[in-house]
């Protein structure tokens, strides 16, 4: 028998799919708690927290005492939004969204790098030099254990900025990151990663930001347009 997790969690995302293949369009009021319960066969209880789920990653808005709606989830969408999109599309995405999460990457990784010029430290490359280090200690890794070390290289250097919101984003947009990492290292392997990483973790400690931030964009460009290209 499937516990109410379960349930709750394939409720969710036929609704989902629903939204996202235009089965369920925006602004279509939905049946209420009790006809879903019926047409699901489950509880009224894992019908209102599957709801309050999908309202609040942006798929559906809840009016009291009007009931429930298909809400724009482009406009009203978070991160889990995006996740939930490239789960449906089977962790594909097509090259106009690839290119927003490539670019947002280059901002957040510019404006570390602005932030850290002239305050990057022994200490701040040796931290950031161990994490690479483990990708040449173990030639094993799979594309997922690969890409979790970029993720954390990355996501550290960022807060070595001191920087709130910049290591927030980065956590933020996790999954998508690795998904994309995870399909450049399957198909180009991990070296282009970790030399662009290198490079500019070698750019900071000579206190070379030029370079960093050349090198930032370059392999922006590479991955959107040059011989690294990951759209689906």
């Amino acid at each position: 028998m499937k516990n109410n997790e379960t349930l709750k969690d394939n409720f969710i995302n036929t609704i989902t799919n629903d939204i996202l293949s235009g089965k369920l369009s925006v602004g279509l009021k939905l049946p209420t708690e009790r006809e879903l319960a019926k047409e699901f066969d489950i509880s009224r209880s894992v019908v209102n927290r599957g709801l309050v789920h999908l309202s609040n990653i942006g798929f559906l808005e809840i009016r009291p005492r009007f009931g429930t709606y298909v809400s724009d989830y482009k406009k009203n969408g978070k991160i889990d939004t995006l996740i939930s999109i490239m789960r449906y599309k089977g962790n594909t995405i097509n090259d106009s969204e690839l290119r927003s999460i490539v670019q947002m990457k280059g901002v957040v990784d510019s404006l570390t790098i602005n932030i850290l010029h002239n305050k990057f430290s022994e200490e701040n490359y040796d931290l950031l030099n161990n994490i690479l280090c483990q990708i040449n200690s173990n030639t094993s890794y799979t594309a997922n254990e690969y890409s979790e070390i970029i993720y954390s290289f990355y996501h550290e250097f960022s807060a070595l900025s001191g920087n709130v919101i910049i290591p927030l984003l980065y956590s933020s947009f996790k999954t998508p990151l690795n998904t994309l990492w995870v399909r450049f290292i399957d198909i180009y392997s991990i070296e282009p990663l970790l030399l662009t990483a290198k490079t500019i973790l070698e750019a900071m400690h000579n206190n070379d930001i030029e370079k960093a931030l050349s090198t930032l964009e370059y392999s922006i460009f590479e991955s959107t347009e040059g011989k690294y290209k990951i759209y689906y």
